[in-house]
């Protein structure tokens, strides 16, 4: 689940989008990220994102491992599925779910997401992660908002995020 994450913000556009980085409302946030080894083993992608000023959370499925998903579908599944969760400066931005009912208070209108891992080391993880074109409505304050994500290298694996 998300909470957004920021190191340093930059305005820039969506063309602008560089490695590592995630966009939030046209503000570039340079992160930091783990990924939860007890969820790799249940077959699960538990990525926190943070910073400065805000967190994200990204749960995926490794069933989605590779594959283009869009964001705009609910699922009617007993399994994972994936959710993405975002906050600044303590406010909830957004929570999104491919599950209906499942903590969601807002929904993609666009955006694809592709989560893929790659190799696996003592104490990081490869991914390739890329988030396009995202439009979110969200119930907590009746606004849309946007996000881009791109991360590609290796992500700090962590036991948990207590």
């Amino acid at each position: 689940m998300v909470s957004l994450i920021m190191l340093g913000a930059v305005s820039c556009k969506k063309s602008e989008i560089t490695k590592n980085s995630i966009i939030i409302d046209g503000v570039s946030y340079t992160t930091e990220a783990n990924v939860s080894k007890s969820g790799l083993q249940n077959g699960a992608y538990i990525i926190y994102f943070s910073g400065t000023g805000g967190a994200l959370f990204l749960n995926c499925s490794a069933s989605y491992d590779g594959k283009k998903i869009d964001l705009t579908k609910k699922e009617e599944t007993d399994g994972l599925g994936w959710s993405i969760e975002g906050a600044l400066g303590g406010k909830q931005l957004f929570s999104v779910s491919s599950r209906n009912g499942w903590g969601s208070n807002g929904r993609f209108k666009a955006g694809t997401l592709r989560v893929k891992k790659g190799k696996e080391g003592d104490s990081s993880v490869d991914f390739n992660i890329v988030l396009e074109g995202g439009k979110i409505t969200d119930t907590n304050d009746n606004k849309d908002h946007t996000i881009e994500m791109n991360i590609n290298g290796p992500i700090g694996l962590v036991n948990g995020f207590e």
